[in-house]
């Protein structure tokens, strides 16, 4: 049987990178750094909001493909066009 490997999320350097840019956004928006103005705190937590969301569709598409791919190996199916046209 053929099989795809997956590589755990956490280790992936998309993740490391993401993980970043939120706690850059959550410490921007929980007012630690100095600064008083109310809308640098809105755009860190927004930034940190979009960053989170943007990796978990990443995630998910890519999850989705590799169980396209691992029923298509698994079917034996080696054409690429699952419409039946020919």
């Amino acid at each position: 049987m053929n099989t795809i490997e997956k590589k755990a999320g956490y280790k992936s350097t998309e993740f490391w990178l993401s993980l970043i840019a939120v706690a850059i956004g959550v410490v921007t928006a929980s007012g630690v750094v100095e600064d008083n103005e109310f809308a640098t705190k809105i755009v860190g937590l927004i930034t940190a909001t979009l960053v989170a969301l943007g990796y978990t569709g990443s995630r998910l598409t890519l999850k989705k493909q590799q169980l396209d791919a691992e029923i298509k190996l698994n079917s034996g199916d080696t054409n690429s066009n699952t419409e039946g046209d020919t």
